[in-house]
């Protein structure tokens, strides 16, 4: 929720069932969060199911925690 929420503030596309004024203090913060929750995640899943998906699923995560880099410029 909390990158939704920064992407979402970053391009003026809040809507009203968005939290208040929540933001983040620190966009790169976030992102390396995203990332290590992702290298997780990847590992949990490759420990219990094939790897199918998850590369579709990494690289759109990777691609949140670019972007939440480059709007934190």
């Amino acid at each position: 929720m909390r990158v939704r929420f920064a992407l979402a503030e970053a391009h003026d596309v809040r809507d009203a069932h968005d939290a208040g004024d929540w933001r983040p203090s620190d966009y790169r913060a976030l992102a390396r969060e995203l990332e290590c929750w992702c290298e997780a995640y990847a590992k949990e899943w490759n420990a219990t199911s094939q790897p199918s998906e998850l590369h579709r699923i990494q690289e759109t995560v990777w691609k949140a925690a670019d972007e939440l880099r480059r709007i934190s410029k």
